[in-house]
């Protein structure tokens, strides 16, 4: 039974619905002046199953007379109870879903059982395919916690996942839950899963996947390292592990989206992501300003290659331990290369949309800009998703420095918080420059400190001297040190007797 109950002045009221006399559900509040209030509640079986009629009642209960109700509503659903595994418990909670349903890339065929879930694996939706290659228009039910026994089912802002023959399946685009009794279209692939792995060390990665997931829930694609990361940072929310869920902001993960994640484990350890590759050249729509897009392509692309479709509406990328500016000469350019699992951040001068280039133009090389673990002066530094670029000029005795010369930022309590490896003579950069987590976890900068320059172990002087900030800004400066006070070898005079 659906009601809407409104008024437009008078005294607030309170109310209730009664089924034969039976209370229903929870009290009405209503106010005068307010939006109108749509109200549904189930018809208990045994209210109808002897006379097939029921007796529904408006009862206020802070007064004996001015009850108000605007419309009442009867709705009959009948849905199949068959032996072919299509069985759902009814609500009076719900939303639609319809599309096309392939399996293997091919129409699936008439009788074939589709089926939502909800995060328990209830099953909350059910249709059988009766013309092949689509479904739908399928219910798929909340949860009614005033039943007795409560009926399992579907909760506000929860991802639906799909099955169809009993197997995972990818829908597109991702269907949010909610009570709203409309219809939505979602398209459902099934029988072509991947796999891709992503190699995550303690601390802060930033990351990306190809791979369009069964469900984009936060809790299931990162199932996998359950109890092995503490938080998530995605470019419009933020998902803390142990807070409520109503206070947290991330709550889906994409693959057209980067994402940060802090990792609490002190081993190293993977992701691993099923899905069905999304498509490389699925368009990302980017605006003004800073954006996270994910990485779609298999193979290793240069920035500007990788990032073609968008040349000239750009002018920075961040990667996680390196960057690229536009217009900045090649010798201070740390990100020459965007690569997969990686995620990276763009801020974008103007409007535009992102289209990585067909696999089919994808020829190039696979080239890095990280060496290898064991090779890296700097690979014991954890990065933070908190940053300040600097580039510029690097002399040792008036000598521009040598590729090789290894250049370390340090903040006041002596944590390195930066590092770089010179590629050309006497320059370095960009550099990025991290900050320290809110929560102390991860070392680095705070705002305002100033750094501290050393190569080889010894303080360099700056030209300017510069203090930290979370500016995601670039900033120049000239570095100068004296050989003598760095190098450690220790020099005694021959002494020869006559």
């Amino acid at each position: 039974v659906h009601m809407t109950f409104w008024q437009g002045s008078g005294s607030s009221r309170v109310e209730k619905v009664q089924i034969d006399g039976h209370d229903v559900g929870t009290a009405i509040n209503i106010t005068s002046g307010n939006p109108s209030q749509a109200v549904s509640v189930a018809v208990p079986l045994s209210a109808y199953v002897d006379d097939g009629s029921i007796v529904v009642s408006i009862v206020r209960t802070d007064a004996s007379v001015g009850v108000i109700v605007n419309e009442i509503a009867l709705e009959e659903e009948t849905v199949a109870q068959s032996a072919d595994g299509c069985q759902v418990s009814i609500t009076p909670y719900k939303t639609y879903a319809y599309g096309t349903v392939t399996i293997a890339g091919q129409p699936a065929p008439v009788g074939a059982l589709v089926q939502a879930l909800n995060g328990n694996g209830d099953v909350v939706g059910c249709f059988v395919v009766q013309s092949a290659g689509s479904y739908g228009t399928m219910p798929v039910f909340g949860s009614d916690s005033s039943s007795s026994p409560p009926i399992p089912g579907m909760t506000d802002g929860e991802v639906v996942r799909f099955r169809v023959g009993g197997e995972e399946t990818i829908a597109t685009p991702t269907l949010i839950w909610h009570d709203d009794k409309l219809a939505h279209q979602i398209d459902l692939a099934a029988g072509t899963m991947q796999q891709q792995i992503i190699p995550l060390r303690h601390g802060w990665n930033l990351f990306s996947f190809r791979m369009q997931p069964p469900s984009t829930a936060l809790r299931d694609v990162l199932s996998g390292i359950e109890g092995k990361y503490d938080m998530v940072l995605g470019e419009k929310g933020t998902y803390v592990v142990g807070l409520d869920d109503r206070f947290q902001s991330l709550h889906v993960l994409e693959p057209t989206q980067s994402y940060w994640i802090r990792m609490s484990a002190s081993q190293d350890t993977t992701l691993q992501i099923s899905g069905v590759p999304l498509a490389v050249t699925t368009p990302i729509t980017l605006t003004t300003g800073w954006h996270w897009p994910g990485y779609l392509p298999a193979h290793t692309l240069p920035v500007t290659v990788a990032l073609g479709s968008i040349a000239g509406q750009y002018d920075m990328v961040l990667g996680e331990t390196s960057s690229y500016v536009v217009g900045l000469p090649d010798m201070y350019q740390s990100l020459r290369a965007m690569q997969p699992k990686a995620g990276y951040l763009v801020r974008m001068t103007a409007d535009g949309v992102l289209t990585y280039p067909p696999a089919s133009l994808q020829r190039y090389a696979e080239v890095s800009d990280v060496p290898a673990a064991s090779d890296d002066p700097c690979h014991g530094l954890l990065p933070t998703p908190y940053r300040m670029l600097v580039y510029g000029t690097l002399d040792v005795d008036r000598r521009p420095a040598p590729a090789g010369t290894v250049l370390k930022a340090i903040t006041p309590r002596g944590d390195e918080a930066g590092c770089f490896v010179v590629q050309h003579d006497g320059h370095f950069g960009l550099m990025q420059l991290y900050g320290e987590d809110k929560d102390g976890k991860t070392p680095g900068f705070r705002d305002g400190e100033p750094i501290t320059w050393q190569v080889g172990g010894q303080i360099i002087a700056g030209i300017p001297a510069l203090g930290w900030k979370n500016n995601g800004g670039v900033q120049r400066v000239a570095l100068q040190g004296n050989k003598s006070r760095m190098d450690t070898s220790i020099y005694l005079p021959l002494v020869a007797g006559r």
